[in-house]
Order: structure tokens, then sequence, then C-alpha cells
């Protein structure tokens, strides 16, 4: 962030993108994750 302070929008501008992305990619797997345990609880 040394640039000064319109770089380093920027920068963090990039940094927020892949955050989210990253978010979403997680929520995902969680959803993914809770439909493997409720078919696991219905086999018993």
């Amino acid at each position: 962030y040394k640039e000064g302070p319109i770089s380093s929008i920027y920068v963090m501008q990039d940094e927020m993108k892949q955050v989210m992305e990253e978010n979403k990619n997680l929520k995902s797997e969680v959803e993914e994750m809770k439909k493997q345990l409720q078919t696991l609880i219905k086999q018993k």
C-alpha cells in the first residue's frame, strides 16, 4: 500500500473480489456437506 491511497484501493478491490469468490465457493461446499450429512442421517 506504499504507492499511495489510489493504488491501494485497487489492490483492496482485487483482494475483496478474491475473498468474495472464496466465500462463495465455501458456501457451496457447506451446502454439499449438509446434503451428504442429511443422506447419512436418513440411512440410519
